[in-house]
């Protein structure tokens, strides 16, 4: 999901899903909201005014073969899906090359899709809680493991266990609560069918909060057909409000 806006003579664009901040040149600036559709300032050069339409059939993803991904961009709902088992952990730069129907292209500036390896990005988020020593701390781990484990609950819940009680040890006054696992849309289960084992995922992940006494947070009643992406996993901005007004409504906060 893109968010974009301009700021003091800079055109500013946002990726919601990696974090990304770019700033672009007004031919991408409008290139990216006549994709996305957003409610963004109105300019001279809008493509909208220009007329210029964009032939979807050579609307490409650029990322470099060798990291075992293939990339999708939805000229509808402007999301970027990729797919495939990433060879290894590394730094992949991802880019969007549009043309319109006059045969002009354009390519937008890089996004950096960096892949962890699971320890590594675990151990990252695990470090920096401990050194910020909360009073409150919610976690949301488990749609990739989906995949990584192959739909092996059982595998997950063994890897998840740990990071909990090494959370309940080292925050002894910090209030622990656990986010359930999304379920997808049917179009991420019918690419790959490990997706419908998500409710299992969650049956599990609820008994091992109640067995450590942390608080297990259902967040699935929050998704609606409308929230998901192209891709049928990540959800729009629509949902994130939702999610945080009952992570807070949960924790009473």
């Amino acid at each position: 999901m893109i968010h974009q806006y301009r700021n003091n003579g800079y055109n500013i664009v946002m990726d919601v899903y990696s974090g990304s901040v770019h700033v672009v040149d007004d031919v991408c600036y409008d290139v990216i909201a006549k994709l996305s559709g957003s409610e963004t300032e109105p300019t001279a050069g809008s493509l909208k005014e220009t007329g210029v339409k964009i032939d979807t059939k050579k609307t490409t993803v650029n990322i470099d073969s060798k990291s075992g991904m293939a990339g999708r961009y939805s000229t509808y709902d402007s999301s970027l899906s990729l797919s495939g088992i990433p060879a290894e952990p590394g730094t992949y730069p991802v880019s969007v090359t549009v043309t319109d129907e006059s045969g002009r292209t354009v390519t937008s500036n890089e996004l950096t899709f960096k892949v962890y390896s699971t320890n590594e990005k675990l151990a990252d988020h695990i470090a920096r809680a401990k050194e910020m020593k909360p009073s409150v701390l919610f976690l949301s781990y488990g749609m990739n493991d989906v995949g990584a484990q192959n739909g092996d609950a059982d595998g997950f819940i063994k890897a998840y266990r740990p990071v909990i009680r090494d959370l309940k040890k080292s925050l002894p006054d910090t209030k622990i609560y656990v986010n359930s696992i999304l379920p997808t849309a049917q179009i991420a289960i019918d690419q790959n069918s490990v997706y419908a084992k998500i409710s299992e995922f969650n049956q599990k992940l609820k008994k091992l909060c109640e067995k450590e006494k942390v608080t297990f947070i259902d967040n699935t009643e929050l998704v609606k057909q409308e929230y998901y992406a192209g891709d049928g996993i990540h959800m729009s901005t629509g949902y994130y409000k939702e999610w945080v007004n009952h992570m807070a409504e949960v924790a009473e906060l």
